[in-house]
């Protein structure tokens, strides 16, 4: 399964929680999780998708670190239902 597969399928499911989903892309700086996701209680929380078998690459081990360091909640999803079970715990 690739990953876009993952992140495809959890934002289908996400949508049903009322929450809002941004992809997060950036020119300038690389490793940044691939989703911002806004939940319908003010909170936001960083998905990261990866295959079950993926690793992170150096640069979102430093990204995904440099967040938390900032107390933001960042979340290694490896399916679209542990990202989804995420989101509900953080509503």
């Amino acid at each position: 399964m690739l990953e876009s597969s993952i992140e495809k399928s959890f934002l289908r499911k996400v949508k049903a929680l009322g929450a809002i989903t941004y992809k997060m892309a950036s020119q300038y700086t690389s490793g940044w999780p691939d989703r911002l996701v806004v939940l319908p209680n003010g909170k936001c929380v960083f998905i990261e998708f990866k295959t079950p078998k993926g690793k992170l690459t150096p640069r979102q081990e430093f990204q995904i670190e440099r967040l938390r360091s900032m107390n933001q909640q960042v979340y290694v999803a490896r399916s679209a239902d542990e990202a989804l079970a995420y989101c509900q715990e953080n509503i």
